[in-house]
């Protein structure tokens, strides 16, 4: 057997094949996967990354400067802001390469990066940016790091609420792989819509490390038809005047109409499983979806237990309020209950609203039940077993969880990593809990997915009991 020899650079120069990285460090080597997409494009672009750092991502300037004869190599420039708003300004200037003669690239792909208190101060000159907009050859990423539990901030904060104020529409990585693959194509969405968009980055996300198979010959984004274009263009036009209902016109009527065509030709937001007759569908997103998986697991490996009882889950990369279809059509349920966890309600008081223009839409639960009651917590962190709980309560108030054994005995064990190693053998009595099992939620396979994580998760199934 032949075995390739694996150094801790391969991070920075595998471009089809399996590495080991961190999540700060995805959001570097994104800007230098990038540039080979645009190199095998025929494209001659530069790069160009500013911002101010904070935790989750204090380190992001550590591992650029760590490889800057690398950056320099690939025409990506790292010049760090005074502020935030600094950066964020200077990020504006880069996309508006055909303003002045002489331009030595086609294009230039930028990044922004602060935490939630930068993502307040620098409002003005987001807002800004994404009205003026981006270039087609050039595209701006936003890496905005959240802490919800206030681990490492004087406050707690959630900043996908201040982006969707800014009219920039997000993504939401949930795995390092991720990070990788949502960086690629929001690159490619802000190219399309001419929109800024942001990269919504966790501690839960950001700090871990994990293996990750990438393929960058695999990455297609599939750009839609956009339409006849207004006279100014889709995205930012040099010499244009000075009009700012019309530039809002054009983000609100043209460009994130836009968004939500990238979005659901690329499958982003899809459906995780169904049952038959789903009575209850889950919505989560990011770091939400790894906990629901957790809750499920609770029932079995996933999804089985959970379709066998009629719900249905969906997962959300890009949420915010342009939402895209298919989220609640099914042909098969008349008003099913939905119900999601997230750190803030702003995303539960928006959705009854749309659903409310719907003749047969769901009836929609999620930090409160239909009386109002609180089901979930809006503050505090929540645990797979917790949310379990809550599930397990909404598919017994639809009488649909006969089929579901939860009782588990030992709640904080309902999502488990292990490495997928050998088991070793036991001594004395066997478990009576079912094998673990890898878990692969069934679905289409997305065509344009440069990389994927390739660490096995493993769930540990809980004994079910004995019916007498």
């Amino acid at each position: 057997m032949s075995s390739s020899a694996v150094t801790l650079e391969d991070k920075w120069t595998v471009e089809r094949g399996r590495i080991l990285i961190s999540g700060t460090q995805a959001i570097v080597r994104a800007l230098l996967l990038q540039k080979s997409v645009d190199r095998r494009a025929g494209v001659d672009t530069a790069g160009y990354i500013s911002g101010y750092r904070g935790s989750p991502l204090g380190g992001v300037d550590t591992a650029l400067w760590s490889i800057s004869a690398r950056l320099e190599a690939a025409d990506i420039m790292f010049r760090p802001g005074v502020n935030e708003d600094l950066a964020a300004t200077a990020i504006r200037g880069t996309q508006q390469i055909d303003i002045l003669p002489g331009a030595t690239r086609d294009g230039v792909f930028a990044a922004w990066y602060g935490k939630g208190p930068g993502v307040d101060r620098s409002g003005d000159a987001l807002k800004h940016g994404n009205s003026a907009g981006s270039h087609p050859r050039g595209g701006v990423l936003c890496f905005y790091g959240d802490d919800h539990a206030g681990k490492s901030s004087s406050i707690s904060h959630q900043s996908d609420q201040a982006m969707a104020a800014a009219m920039i529409p997000s993504l939401y990585p949930a795995t390092v792989g991720e990070i990788l693959e949502y960086s690629l194509m929001g690159i490619a969405l802000s190219r399309y819509s001419g929109c800024w968009v942001g990269i919504k980055c966790v501690n839960e996300t950001v700090e871990q490390t994990a293996t990750v198979d990438i393929d960058i010959d695999a990455f297609s984004p599939v750009a839609p038809e956009r339409g006849p274009p207004p006279p100014e263009g889709f995205n930012i036009r040099p010499g244009h005047h000075l009009n700012p209902l019309r530039n809002e016109q054009i983000v609100i009527d043209v460009r994130l109409p836009l968004v939500r065509r990238f979005v659901r030709a690329n499958r982003i937001d899809r459906t995780i499983f169904r049952s038959a007759s789903p009575k209850l569908g889950i919505v989560t997103a990011g770091k939400s979806y790894s906990d629901v998986l957790g809750a499920l697991a609770s029932w079995g490996s996933p999804p089985r237990g959970p379709r066998r009882s009629g719900s249905r889950s969906t997962r959300r990369a890009a949420p915010g309020r342009w939402r895209p279809r298919g989220c609640w059509n099914s042909p098969r349920a008349t008003r099913p209950s939905w119900s999601w966890r997230r750190s803030s309600p702003s995303w539960s008081r928006r959705w009854p609203r749309r659903c409310s223009m719907r003749r047969a839409g769901p009836s929609l639960t999620g930090k409160a039940d239909e009386a109002g009651d609180a089901l979930l917590s809006a503050v505090l962190q929540l645990t797979p077993a917790e949310i379990a709980a809550a599930i397990a309560g909404r598919l017994a108030r639809l009488g649909a969880a006969g089929s579901l054994a939860f009782a588990p005995r030992r709640p904080e064990a309902a999502l488990r990593r292990r490495r997928p190693t050998t088991p070793r053998p036991r001594s004395g009595p066997r478990s009576s809990a079912p094998a673990a099992r890898t878990a692969r939620p069934p679905g289409s396979r997305r065509a344009a997915s440069p990389c994927r994580a390739s660490a096995a998760m493993r769930w540990c199934a809980m004994p079910r009991p004995r019916r007498p």
